[in-house]
This record gives C-alpha cells, sequence and structure tokens, in this order.
C-alpha cells in the first residue's frame, strides 16, 4: 500500500527507503504523523531535546508539526508510514 501517488488514496502512505552513508535531511515541519522503522543500520533522529539512534527493529513517531533532522551516518534502510499520506503539500 504506497499510498498517494499509486493508489490516490490519502489516507496512508509507507515507503521502503534506502540511504547512503553521510545523508542528512534538514529539519522538515510535516503536517503529518510519520514513523520511521529500521530494517539495516542505524537512523540518527535530532529533536531540540534529544538524539535518538534508530536500530534494526526499533521505531520512532514523529508528530505533525515536530521538527526533526533525520540522517545516516551509515548506509541504512527502513520503512516509513505517514498519516494522512505525504504530499508534496504536506511534506516540508
Amino acid at each position: 500500500m504506497p499510498g498517494r501517488v499509486a493508489t490516490q488514496d490519502d489516507t496512508v502512505s509507507t515507503a521502503r527507503i534506502v540511504c547512503p552513508s553521510g545523508w542528512a535531511e534538514n529539519e522538515p515541519q510535516h503536517k503529518f504523523s510519520e514513523t520511521r522503522v529500521g530494517l539495516k543500520g542505524m537512523i540518527q533522529v535530532e529533536n531540540k531535546d534529544n538524539v535518538l539512534e534508530i536500530k534494526a527493529g526499533q521505531a520512532v513517531t514523529c508528530h505533525p508539526g515536530e521538527r526533526v533532522r533525520y540522517s545516516t551516518p551509515n548506509r541504512a534502510e527502513y520503512l516509513v508510514v505517514c498519516v494522512p499520506a505525504f504530499s508534496p503539500q504536506t511534506g516540508h
């Protein structure tokens, strides 16, 4: 169930992401809840209070409006689930 792009369903979207070593995302401030589930490697998640390391089998949920910075110091794979579904208008 990929979500909005593939199905035109705006309820939920899912994606499997593979990030190279050294990848980093600026602090997005999404208008949806986003859960990232580690599959391989480690995702680093930083907010104003904490730095979390999400490894295979672990997950983190960020809520609408929350500012976080994601990075992968080493190659990582993870699933991402967005509710409601990701769109260019709701993801910043």
